[in-house]
């Protein structure tokens, strides 16, 4: 196994980990009864694929982990990507989309209830699942890019381009839907990083 491939190895395990901080805080807002409308529904949205796009990243994270022990795991490198768009690339390229209107509403959640004017208190368990699955949002992208620079862009057009799929109600063929994830991954970037560099998940 080559070190890139260890390298993409640890950082999904990460990025698999972090996910579940999502899971959680959509599980402590239904608990107790808080729902998210108006402004905050692009946050509603994110939340109610939560577990949708976590299940796929595990299950990607397990595909990655089969090919460990086997002598042709680079020339199978896509067989768990194909999997992983069958599953959640529709939720995935919308959560690319939206990350930033998902933070700013759940930002504006946390700190409504901790105005002192409002006198409302937030509870513990959704406060904590809040403080720690903002951060989260925002990894989705780079987590695009890492794939993009270590399978190589037309890897990824190629494994895309023929799919159809539905994205905030419109048709449109999968290998448009990447270029959207593609383009905002490169925004998120930061200036100056190089092309074939990967961009860890991590903090």
């Amino acid at each position: 196994m080559g070190a890139g491939f260890e390298e993409l190895l640890n950082d999904e395990r990460t990025y698999v980990r972090r996910l579940e901080s999502i899971v959680e805080l959509a599980d402590a807002l239904k608990s107790e009864g808080i729902l998210l409308v108006g402004h905050q529904r692009p946050a509603a949205d994110a939340l109610n694929s939560a577990a949708v796009l976590a299940d796929a990243q595990r299950r990607l994270l397990l595909r990655f982990e089969s090919l460990i022990l086997r002598t042709d795991w680079d020339a199978r490198l896509l067989d768990p990507f194909t999997q992983w768009r069958a599953l959640c690339m529709n939720a995935y390229t919308q959560l690319v989309a939206t990350e930033r209107k998902v933070k700013v509403a759940l930002r504006a959640l946390l700190g409504r209830y901790q105005s002192e004017v409002n006198r409302v208190v937030l509870p513990e368990n959704v406060k904590l699942a809040l403080v720690n699955a903002l951060p989260v949002f925002g990894l989705a992208a780079p987590r695009v890019r890492a794939y993009q620079d270590f399978l190589g862009v037309s890897s990824l057009r190629h494994l895309f381009a023929q799919v159809d799929m539905t994205v905030v109600g419109t048709r449109e063929c999968c290998g448009s839907s990447f270029a959207k994830v593609s383009a905002s991954c490169q925004r998120t970037a930061s200036p100056g990083s190089s092309t074939g560099r990967r961009r860890s998940c991590g903090p």
